[in-house]
């Protein structure tokens, strides 16, 4: 493992200015600063964000919101039909809804396969990017 190696990093403070007033005194002062327990954190978090599951298959991503509407744009992977369940999780969203109707070119249309373009209501809020799933 690359953290047995470990070498704690040595800080000289020299005057008082370093700490802007605070009275360390006019003496060297060697400061110790655990970088093991950081590398060790940073580590751990990476693995922990890798066995995330996706909560589906991903069939697209949000393109476009039209706030005024409600509607999202969605670029497919994959085929969508009326009555499939969907997930879109981004950064600030995460919800699930059944798709009750869609739109290509603002005609109604039943499923949707891949490379196609859709509209769809959400219910919240979308944001570019988003990524959507089939559940």
């Amino acid at each position: 493992m690359i953290l047995q190696n470990f070498k704690p990093l040595r800080i000289s403070i020299k005057s008082n200015s370093d700490f802007n007033g605070l009275k360390f005194g006019k003496f060297s002062t060697n400061l110790y600063i655990p970088i093991t327990i950081i590398s060790k954190w940073v580590v751990f978090m990476a693995k922990e964000k890798k066995e995330e599951k996706a909560p589906g298959k991903e069939i697209g991503k949000i393109v476009h919101y039209y706030t005024n509407l409600g509607v999202g744009i969605i670029e497919l992977k994959g085929t969508l039909k009326v009555g499939d369940k969907i997930k879109i999780k981004g950064a600030t969203t995460d919800f699930e809804q059944k798709i009750a109707s869609m739109q290509i070119e603002h005609e109604k249309v039943e499923e949707a396969k891949k490379g196609k373009s859709i509209g769809l209501k959400t219910k919240k809020h979308v944001r570019q990017n988003d990524v959507v799933y089939k559940v």
